[in-house]
């Protein structure tokens, strides 16, 4: 060696800790004994060199592979390969060496092997030196080893066919399948880690080859073939270490199983920590119909894995598996692991994977194997903090960083933190950190955070309630079975309000208990949640309404006692619970029908009505083949999910009464477009669509939903029916349906509104979409179901009522197409200025409201009826379409809008009435419309104390005098 090229030695080890010296000089003299000079100097640029010698110094696997390889590794220097990372290109190139089919096996072995080695510097170089990030190394080392697994199944293929054949199957050569698990189904795979595999087969078959076997030996000789080729540890090495004993019944079980085998054994014996290493599973050798065996597999994996409901009951599970854990730990004194110990990476996982494991089941996108996708999906979807989510990251890049740097120092799969200086000097190099104690520091950093997290999240709900002296006595009545005295002087001595009553609703239910055959799982949660539960009725004003509408709930869940897992689980969502079915029999019979919305009661989503709308008009329309049925649901799922979100707000006075209103009315829009959209695609699928002809020329024909009353108005409210007219512009000659089983079109817009209100009001899973009124169409019961609009401008100049003019004062145009707005909205204004009876109007007014009165009003000297009674929300309606009318022939701003507070703002700007009785009319008017609102979602009536409104009653009282008494 000349004295420059000793100079640059000696150089480049001055960056290096003094630990690593000898390494790198006893490895240059190997180099040096095994090469001749002008191969070892031909390293000049200094970089390559510096980055050289730190790898070198850092891993004795790179300097046996560097010596091993010197000519591989020279070339690569010198074409700067390891510029850019390990790509499917490279890896193609790289593994097409093997596919030659008269290789022989010995070849094959050695060539596997050094390709493996070779990557693995490929990839550590990457990481080591250019500081790319962790997951262009896991994903690189995850894709290395689906290389080397394929090209290892393919030869083990190739040389069980050439003795016994192979099984035909759907006119190809039936394929092993082979399922990653694990780190490697994840994409995550460590730089030394083993590869869990599991062999499957589509079916049972038998060979063709002259030696014929069943699919079930023929494959296990593939799979122990391929096992073979990898996991043999030979002068080169071995491949991957392969692990089969996630397969199903572990290594007292088969080797291979078929498709059907796999899914019996998950229905019938899958356990839970089986279902956490399920979440990782991925094919990563499939055969050529890729996506059809997927499709396959994830229909096996998939419903085992993610369960329909909220399944926080796999938290219990976790909690045994991290006991199990913990115990292993400590036998084997594994603290300083920093995968299994305390804080390590199988805990961030286990975080994860309980997410995916909990909510997967209603959120396909936290489906996915890899870590940081899950992890990212949980914070998007509110079930991780932004913050914690970001922490966990951090300590999982920290950890793994960690964990390969320890691997990669001799290729060992080991997790342990290392003890000697010289290799903790190592790895303290490759981290960036200048010394061993700040590794230390960073280390406790991520480890405490971890642990608190997987503690807070894993742990949580079972200790909130030990210190709680009235839980744990409820907790031991219920075991002892205690009788109905003793329950009702428990209650008693709390201060309960009517105890006896509270006392006997919950003895009810315990027969009810005695009587059902409930498993042993779901008791223990039972006697969990229901000491929690009584002790919080306890203090509760309406603890016997509460209590009876919680066991209304009770009742459905029962058979799915994962839910009451969640609620064990969630001390706050509990307390969340009981407020809404204090506070509303309307959320309480919601939840029922649908448990599934028990996880929206903690974090409400904000809804964005017109993106969810977008959402369920492209689904209608892009699965327009599909059943009627699902697609009702799908419509039926956005409405009430929208629905309880808003209720859930409302109940907590976060969104003002105007907004509630604005919001259940764009609901309603938006489920009676979807409604129609998906009953007019059935109907032109069978009869084509409605056509006419007017002077030769053909057009379509429109149709269109006029809402009145409350949705007219923009003032909905909960469980409020639907006052619906059907209009349509059909007119001319030939008014059929374009198809060649044509109809007329009179029918076919007959059987749209019918099919259209057979969608609204039909049972679902999730109860009515929403009751249906179309008795204000013109001739009311007696007319026909459907108008042609040219007919209802008739009917509405000639031949409507006072009060028909009245309920077209809150009517518009909901759903259906522009024609048909545009048509109506014109004769919504003529009519309105010029059909009115102006002569009768006043006379016409007071008469209905009377009548309405005497028929409806239920006041009486204690409650006030806030829709009928006098001075009540229906004396204003009255009010206000009584002078919008009266002076709209002049004034056509009156009659722009459906809905009584722009209306009020209307008559003021135009200077009929003051802006006193302006404000106070709509400040009244909203204040009674935010109790009607409440009462509804209490399943009440409209009834409230006389006393407490009075002054309000008064004030609508005399304006309502003024105006119609004074003129």
């Amino acid at each position: 060696m000349s004295m420059e090229d000793q100079n640059k030695i000696d150089e480049t080890l001055q960056d290096l800790p003094m630990e690593l010296h000898d390494q790198v000089l006893i490895w240059l003299s190997r180099l040096q004994e095994k090469n001749s000079s002008d191969q070892v100097q031909f390293i000049k640029d200094e970089k390559d060199f510096a980055a050289l010698v730190k790898l070198i110094a850092c891993s004795e696997f790179a300097a046996n592979t560097f010596l091993q390889n010197w000519d591989w590794f020279a070339t690569q220097i010198n074409l700067q390969n390891f510029n850019s990372p390990l790509d499917q290109e490279r890896l193609n190139i790289l593994f097409s060496q093997l596919d030659n089919k008269n290789i022989t096996e010995d070849l094959y072995l050695k060539k596997i092997r050094q390709i493996r080695n070779q990557c693995l510097i490929h990839i550590l170089w990457r990481d080591v030196v250019c500081g790319c990030d962790l997951n262009e190394t896991l994903s690189a080392l995850s894709k290395l080893a689906e290389y080397a697994i394929i090209s290892a199944a393919q030869y083990a293929s190739r040389l069980i066919e050439s003795r016994y054949g192979f099984i035909p199957f759907e006119d190809h050569k039936m394929p092993i399948n082979i399922l990653a698990m694990g780190k490697l189904g994840g994409s995550e795979l460590n730089f030394s880690s083993d590869v869990d595999l599991i062999f499957l087969y589509p079916e049972n078959g038998i060979s063709n080859g002259k030696d014929n076997l069943p699919a079930d030996e023929y494959f296990s000789k593939v799979a122990r073939k391929v096992v073979s080729l990898l996991n043999e540890n030979l002068d080169d090495g071995f491949v991957y270490r392969v692990d089969t004993r996630l397969r199903p019944f572990g290594d007292s079980g088969s080797l291979v199983y078929s498709y059907a085998a796999l899914e019996n054994y998950l229905l019938k014996h899958g356990r839970a920590w089986e279902r956490y290493a399920y979440v990782k599973a991925r094919l990563v050798f499939p055969d050529k119909q890729t996506n059809e065996r997927n499709t396959i597999i994830n229909s096996i994996i998939k419903p085992f894995v993610f369960r329909k409901y909220l399944d926080y009951g796999i938290l219990e599970s976790l909690r045994e598996l991290k006991s199990m854990i913990a115990k292993e730990v400590l036998r084997k004194n594994l603290f300083d692991d920093i995968k299994l110990g305390p804080g390590g990476i199988r805990e961030i996982e286990f975080i994860v994977q309980s997410i995916q494991l909990i909510r997967g089941g209603n959120s396909p996108l936290l489906r996915q194997p890899e870590l940081k996708n899950a992890l990212d999906q949980a914070v998007k979807e509110h079930d991780l903090d932004y913050k914690i989510g970001q922490q966990l990251y951090l300590a999982y890049c920290f950890l793994r960083r960690f964990e390969n740097y320890i691997q990669c120092i001799r290729d060992q799969q080991t997790h342990k933190i290392p003890h000697s200086t010289l290799d903790r000097t190592r790895v303290a190099l490759m981290l960036g950190h200048e010394t061993w104690d700040k590794v230390l520091g960073e280390y406790a950093e991520h480890k405490a955070f971890v642990s608190q997290q997987f503690s807070e999240i894993v742990f949580r709900g079972q200790s909130n309630n030990s210190d709680d002296s009235l839980s744990n006595d409820l907790k031991l009545m219920i075991k002892n079975n205690a009788s109905q005295d003793e329950w009702n002087e428990i209650f008693s001595n709390h201060n309960m309000h009517q105890p006896s009553s509270f006392t006997h609703t919950l003895s009810e239910f315990f027969v009810f208990l005695k009587q059902q055959k409930i498993d042993k799982i779901t008791y223990q949660r039972l006697e969990q949640f229901l000491p929690n539960t009584l002790s919080i009725l306890v203090l509760n004003k309406k603890s016997h309404v509460t209590l009876e509408r919680v066991i209304i709930i009770l009742y459905e869940i029962l058979r799915r006692s994962a839910y009451i897992a969640f609620l064990n689980e969630n001390r706050a969502a509990l307390e969340r619970l009981i407020f809404f079915c204090e506070k509303s029999i309307y959320l309480t019979e919601m939840i029922a029908r649908t448990p599934l919305l028990l996880d929206e009661i903690l974090n409400p989503s904000e809804d964005d009505l017109e993106e969810l709308s977008g959402k369920l008009s492209k689904k209608i329309t892009s699965n327009a083949y599909e059943g009627i049925e699902k697609q009702t649901e799908r419509i039926s799922r956005f409405q009430r999910n929208a629905i309880f979100h808003l209720a859930i707000a409302d109940l907590d006075g976060n969104i003002p009464i105007m907004k509630v209103s604005d919001k259940l009315t764009r609901i309603a829009e938006i489920t009676i477009s979807n409604a129609l959209k998906l009953a007019y695609q059935e109907l032109t699928i069978k009869f084509g669509e409605p056509e006419f002809l007017i002077n030769t020329v053909r057009r379509k024909a429109s149709f269109g939903v006029i809402a009145y009353g409350k949705l007219g108005g923009f003032e909905l409210s909960y469980g409020s029916d639907l006052d619906l007219v059907f209009l349509h512009n059909s007119e001319g000659e030939q008014q059929v349906t374009n198809a060649k089983n044509s109809i007329g079109n009179d029918i076919f817009f007959s059987r749209l509104a019918q099919k259209l209100i057979f969608l609204l009001t039909t049972q679902t899973s999730t109860g009515v979409l929403y009751d249906i009124d179309t008795r204000l169409r013109p001739s009311g019961k007696s007319g026909l179901l459907i108008t042609s609009i040219n007919a209802f401008k008739s009917y509405q100049e000639k031949t409507a009522w006072t009060w028909e003019h009245q309920a077209l004062l809150r009517s518009r145009l909901v759903a259906g197409d522009s024609e048909i707005k545009i048509a109506f909205d014109q004769i919504r204004q003529e009519v309105l200025m010029y059909s009115v009876k102006q002569e009768s109007l006043r006379n016409d007014v007071l008469s209905m409201r009377k009548k309405m009165r005497l028929q409806l009003d239920k006041t009486d000297k204690r409650y006030f009826d806030l829709k009928n009674g006098s001075g009540g929300i229906g004396d204003i309606e009255f009010l206000v379409q009584f002078l919008v009318l009266s002076y709209a022939q002049d004034h056509p701003q009156l009659i722009i809008y459906t809905d009584n507070i722009r209306q009020l703002d209307a008559l003021f700007l135009s200077n009929f009435i003051s802006e006193k009785h302006k404000i106070a009319l709509q400040e009244i008017y909203k204040t009674y419309r935010k109790e009607i609102h409440l009462l509804s979602l209490d399943g009440g009536s409209k009834m409230v104390s006389v006393k407490s409104f009075n002054t309000k009653i008064n004030t609508v009282t005399n304006i309502w005098e003024h105006y119609f008494l004074e003129k």
